[in-house]
């Protein structure tokens, strides 16, 4: 599958942050160029900064932090070894909502690109949060361009580094090149034990003979940090889940992580956007998403949704609708904190970048919003678009 073309959606070149109270109204457009990153280094062409974000308090100062992904970076200080290393750099904002420079998470490995996805989550119950970044092209041992994950976690104010990938103990699946280990990354408590767990995508894992199939590893939290051993290694058609290895499903491209029946334990949204069916008839790239449900021995397949837009309401599946490029999660009919007379349940957002309009628009796009609903689980047929 060729994903060229598709991966500049990813691709962002300005940082804007939406202000609320007590300025209600404020967007304001920070253009954070690469003149204000700390380190060694003049500002780069085709870094690809702002290819993954996320946020949360990083420094205890009780206002949202920043961390930005430049997976395509290079760590001059490293000289060749540094080329498209990439690195995740911290933003933070001041009370009178100026742009501060944090700490750059940098990397030795051409080719590396660290900084493809950014997670943030407690793994350890510490109430720190830990950092985990991708390097979907850091080679391990003698093997190019497998994957990795490179673990932040926070301790009294050090910070702790290792390593996850499938050549660690504990872990499923066998390193080869072109896996794309750490693609992508979710985290969700899903087993409900108060330690936040990691879901890693593998998007380029072959199974078999069957090229880019795609993977998923879920690896647990606990006191101790997160533990490889225990940790689960997700392949459609095993362990109870449906269908079957397809070239190029990209299976695990996409995750995101939510309490869709509002049971109190996170469910995993696996996106699958090079998927295509073959009946009734083939449809190339028409995309899947795959959700399996937490439980207090994690993530089980008992009750698993396997969707395609043809499933949800005012939905069609089409050739190139790439249904499942991107996934979130929020709780969009909750208008409170969560009470017993109200809708608990996290519902589950869908990207459809491929998407044509009727009136052969190519590749408009769409986004659908399936609800979810305490108890029952995502309601498909009361999809919003």
């Amino acid at each position: 599958m060729d994903t060229t073309r598709f991966r500049a959606f990813r691709i962002l070149m300005f940082v804007v942050a939406l202000f609320g109270p007590p300025a209600m109204g404020g967007a304001q457009l920070f253009e954070v160029d690469e003149t204000l990153l700390a380190g060694p280094g003049a500002p780069q062409a085709a870094a690809r900064q702002g290819a993954a974000l996320v946020s949360a308090d990083i420094d205890g100062d009780g206002r949202a932090d920043l961390l930005v992904g430049a997976p395509l970076r290079d760590q001059t200080v490293f000289a060749e070894a540094g080329v498209d290393a990439g690195g995740v750099v911290t933003f933070g904002f001041t009370p009178d909502r100026a742009v501060t420079i944090g700490p750059e998470f940098q990397t030795h490995g051409r080719g590396h690109r660290r900084g493809s996805a950014i997670a943030l989550g407690d793994f350890d119950g510490d109430g720190a949060p830990d950092v985990a970044s991708g390097a979907p092209g850091a080679g391990v041992g003698n093997v190019e361009a497998t994957g990795l994950v490179m673990i932040e976690m926070s301790y009294a104010g050090a910070v702790e580094r290792f390593f996850l990938h499938q050549d660690t103990e504990g872990m499923g699946g066998q390193r080869e090149a072109g896996d794309e280990f750490g693609a992508a990354l979710a985290v969700g408590d899903f087993d409900g034990d108060s330690f936040d767990d990691l879901a890693i995508g593998v998007p380029g894992e072959a199974v078999d003979s069957v090229s880019d199939a795609g993977a998923v590893h879920v690896v647990y939290g606990s006191a101790d940090g997160l533990e490889a051993e225990g940790s689960q290694f997700l392949l459609l058609g095993e362990g109870g889940l449906p269908g079957g290895s397809g070239l190029s499903d990209l299976f695990g491209f996409s995750l995101a992580a939510g309490d869709f029946d509002g049971d109190g334990r996170d469910d995993l949204a696996i996106g699958m956007p090079g998927h295509d069916p073959l009946a009734p008839v083939q449809k190339f790239n028409s995309g899947k998403v795959l959700v399996v449900h937490g439980s207090s021995i994690g993530l089980v397949s008992d009750g698993f949704l396997f969707l395609d837009e043809g499933d949800l309401a005012n939905g069609v599946e089409e050739e190139d609708d790439h249904f499942g490029w991107a996934l979130a999660v929020g709780d969009f009919d909750r208008t409170s904190a969560c009470m017993a007379a109200e809708d608990c349940a996290d519902d589950l957002v869908i990207g459809i970048p491929g998407e044509n309009l009727g009136d052969d628009t190519r590749f408009a796009g769409k986004v659908m919003i399936v609800p979810g609903d305490e108890g029952f689980g995502l309601r498909v047929a009361h999809t919003m678009n």
